[in-house]
Parts: structure tokens; sequence; C-alpha cells
């Protein structure tokens, strides 16, 4: 996602499919298809139908890939991450510096 390029999720245990608007949360949701049904769930051509979606008009290819960085660049920035991460951190040491203080 982070290249640009449209991603058909599949994980270990669910088949998302080709992330578009109607299913990124899902995915998010699931760890693009961590959890699941092992596959229970899965229907036969998905994979097909989704590659045939984006040959049959090659413009999406562009379009989701953009959608799919856009998704990656906001919640999987790794340097908002950290500084997130970071200023956890300072709150917990502010908290425990103020109950040492007690």
């Amino acid at each position: 996602m982070a290249s640009g390029k449209p991603v058909i999720a599949v994980g270990s245990k669910k088949y998302i499919g080709l992330i578009k608007s109607d299913n990124w949360q899902f995915g998010m949701y699931n760890n693009f298809g961590g959890t699941g049904l092992k596959f229970s769930d899965y229907e036969l051509g998905s994979v097909e139908k989704d590659l045939d979606y984006l040959l049959n008009n090659r413009e999406r290819i562009k379009t989701l890939g953009e959608f799919s960085y856009k998704i990656a660049s906001q919640f999987f920035d790794a340097d908002k991450l950290n500084q997130k991460l970071l200023e956890l951190y300072e709150i917990l040491i502010l908290g425990k510096q103020a109950e040492d203080k007690k």
C-alpha cells in the first residue's frame, strides 16, 4: 500500500479482496486478512474477479494505488506512530512522577 499500488488483501484466515472505498475499514479492522474463518468463506474466483476489475479499466490501477497510499500514509506512517508512542511514554512518566510526589 505504501508503494502506491492497488492491494488485494488476503491473510492467513481471510480473503478481503481488492482494497476499495467499500472495504478498507473492514480490512484494517481485520488486519488485512489476519483473522477469520481460515478461508472457509472464500468464494472461488474472487482473486480473478478482482484482477479483472483492475485490468478491465487501467485507470482504476492508478486511482486505487493512490487510495492505498493515502491509507498507508495516514494510518501506518512510522514517524507519526513513533511520535504517538513517545507522547504516551511522556504521559506515563508524568503520571508516575505525580504518584511519587503524593
